[in-house]
This record gives C-alpha cells, sequence and structure tokens, in this order.
C-alpha cells in the first residue's frame, strides 16, 4: 500500500489545509489542489484501482510535481494500471519513474510492476537498460535474492520474443544462478526460456534437457499441469 512516507514534508503540511474527502467516489470530489490532496484521495480508493487512474491519470500527466510525490503518485497509478492490465499505462508511467533517485523497495517494485508487461516493450535497448537496474538492485538488496532472479528470468523472456536468444540464455542462466537453493517460479521460467531459445538455435537435445529441468522444478514446486510447456516443440 502506499505510505505517507513517501510524502514530502511540504506536501504533508500542505495537505493539512485541505478538507478530507467526504466519499471515494471519484465522481463526487473535486479535482485535487494539490499532490497532497490527490495522494491522500488515492489512498482512500486503493480498492478501486479504475477510480484511481481516473482521477490521478489526468494529474500525473498535466500537473507539475516535486521527485517524493511524483514517486508516490507515479508507484500507486502503477500498481492501479497494472491491476487493470492496462500495459501501454504501465510502461509510460515507469518510463518516467526511471530516471528518479528511488529507494532500491520502491525501485523494486516498479520494475516488478513493469515487468508484467515486459513483453510489449519490443526494443532491445530499453530491456537492457532494465537489465542494468536489476543488476544494481542485486548490489544493494542482497537479501532480495529471489524477487532478483524472477525479474532477470522475466528479462529473459522479453529477448526471447525479440528473437534475441543469445541474451535471452544468458540472462535466463544470470536467473538460475541467483539466489536459493529450493525451486522457484522464476527458475521454472528460465529453464522454459532456455528450452525454446535452445530449440531455435538448433540444439534440440540442449532445449530437451532444459526442458526436463523445467519439468523437474515444476514437480519439486508441486505445480499444476502445464498444458503450454510443449507448445514451442
Amino acid at each position: 500500500a502506499l505510505t505517507l512516507s513517501l510524502l514530502s514534508v511540504k506536501t504533508l503540511q500542505a495537505a493539512a489545509d485541505e478538507p478530507a474527502a467526504s466519499s471515494t467516489s471519484v465522481g463526487e470530489i473535486p479535482a485535487p489542489s494539490s499532490p497532497a490532496t490527490l495522494l491522500v484521495r488515492i489512498q482512500q480508493l486503493e480498492a478501486d484501482p479504475e477510480a484511481v487512474l481516473r482521477l490521478g491519470l489526468p494529474y500525473w500527466r498535466r500537473q507539475p510535481m516535486n521527485q517524493a510525490d511524483t514517486i508516490a503518485l507515479g508507484l500507486a497509478l502503477l500498481k492501479a494500471a497494472n491491476a487493470q492490465d492496462r500495459s501501454q499505462d504501465v510502461i509510460s508511467i515507469a518510463d518516467r519513474l526511471q530516471p528518479l533517485s528511488m529507494r532500491p523497495l520502491d525501485r523494486r517494485l516498479m520494475l516488478a510492476l513493469l515487468a508484467a508487461h515486459i513483453a510489449q516493450l519490443h526494443d532491445p535497448h530499453r530491456i537492457q537498460m532494465l537489465e542494468g537496474q536489476v543488476r544494481q538492485l542485486a548490489r544493494q538488496l542482497p537479501e532480495n535474492q529471489a524477487y532478483i532472479a524472477d525479474l532477470r528470468s522475466q528479462l529473459a523472456g522479453a529477448y526471447l520474443l525479440m528473437n534475441l536468444f543469445p541474451d535471452s540464455i544468458r540472462l535466463a542462466r544470470e536467473a538460475l544462478a541467483t539466489g536459493s537453493r529450493h525451486p522457484r517460479v522464476g527458475d521454472y521460467r528460465a529453464w522454459q526460456v532456455i528450452s525454446v531459445a535452445e530449440m531455435h538455435q538448433g540444439r534440440i537435445s540442449d532445449a530437451i534437457e532444459s526442458l526436463h529441468s523445467a519439468e523437474r522444478v515444476s514437480i519439486a514446486m508441486k505445480m499444476p499441469d502445464d498444458a503450454m510447456l510443449l507448445s514451442n516443440f
């Protein structure tokens, strides 16, 4: 959930001068007059992502904000856009957030939400930039290696969709080498990526072995049968 710790002191002081909203319906409250008012209302509307986007996106697109408020609003809108499966909004909001100086956990959240829509990017340069951010996070958050591995496996999948097979295999293997000794969903995804990339490069025996590795992870995690597992073969 969005926390008030993300707001600047000046913004919180400004909020104290605004009347509290009496309803959580966007249609019943006036347009926000300050970032503080907007962020408070968005917190109240958190359970209704469509309402969050209706209220927050126009302000996000038109109004200048300081960095702390931009990050706070951007993360709230990212969560709402992700919940509504609005990939283009997720990507455009993340593009504005990425150059900002964010706390490592905030950046991890941004990248995790963006990763769910990574297939829409179709841009090797942007994937490389995200890969660099994930590498930096790996150093900043050594206790979050499972998240790092999952992000790497999703970026590897993005390379695969662009037929960049060596990059997809390289990053998938980095994901497998990251973190826990116990099987994870990220491992399953990484082995799938490797198997498909190897198959497309004509290394059929290696592809089959990687597919078996994905199957072993699935069995270890007691995952339901994946009807799509052989769809690329």
